[in-house]
């Protein structure tokens, strides 16, 4: 029968509202674990009420330059996932990947903020490595606006925080910090190695290598060199 009739018509009817909510429903759900994946990405900035931002440091072991801090804010409401996404550990990154992430940040402010501090080879020497650390660690998260502070390792500091062994790994605010502190430093640590090249500082960012010892031992300390470091086996 040609049109099918009532039946034919409220059959229609019936299919085509099922489908709808079929269709409605299945948007609902990604929606739902797009956003639980997001909360996911924050998982420990989520566990603290108000404005968390990351904290961590590069260039702590080195031999020569100084040690860097980057204390950072994402605004998990701005910055999209596909950017999200490429924020790890600075050191599971290769260095044009720390460098796009860092870029891209900088080029969105809307993403969040961020504020950097460093501590001289001359104030390392004076106060040691871990007060030194811990001091502009506190300089950089004191120029931000927060409510709680997520520290990688297990430093504390006399502020609102929680300690984090591998943070880096695991709060995209600290893998963030991490990044943009050690692509900051290395771009510092390539500029001094066009003043004292024999350093090879370019390739091994003033830390210890049989390289660096070995120029070290024949030329000396250079103005950048941490003089308080004992080095096993070499006199200067």
């Amino acid at each position: 029968m040609k049109g099918g009739g009532p039946r034919h018509e409220k059959l229609k009817k019936g299919i085509k509202k099922g489908y709808e909510t079929l269709t409605l429903n299945l948007l609902f759900c990604f929606i739902y674990f797009k956003s639980l994946k997001r909360f996911k990405m924050f998982s420990y900035e989520n566990q603290n009420a108000g404005r968390v931002i990351g904290v961590d440091e590069v260039g702590y072991g080195a031999w020569a330059g100084p040690v860097f801090v980057c204390a950072a804010w994402i605004n998990q409401e701005a910055a999209p996932t596909s950017f999200l996404q490429k924020i790890d550990d600075s050191k599971r990154l290769s260095p044009e990947k720390r460098r796009w992430v860092y870029q891209e940040f900088c080029s969105h402010p809307e993403y969040g903020q961020f504020c950097l501090a460093d501590a001289s080879a001359e104030e390392v020497d004076q106060k040691n490595v871990l007060q030194a650390t811990l001091h502009i660690m506190n300089q950089a998260c004191q120029a931000l606006s927060f409510d709680h502070v997520l520290v990688d390792g297990n430093r504390p500091l006399p502020l609102p925080h929680t300690c984090l062994i591998k943070g880096d790994q695991k709060s995209l605010s600290i893998a963030l910090a991490s990044i943009i502190a050690k692509v900051t430093r290395d771009q510092l640590m390539d500029h001094l190695h066009t003043e004292f090249p024999e350093f090879k500082w370019n390739t091994n960012k003033g830390y210890g290598t049989a390289h660096h010892r070995r120029v070290l031992g024949e030329r000396g300390y250079t103005p950048y060199h941490r003089k308080s470091y004992v080095l096993k086996g070499l006199e200067l």
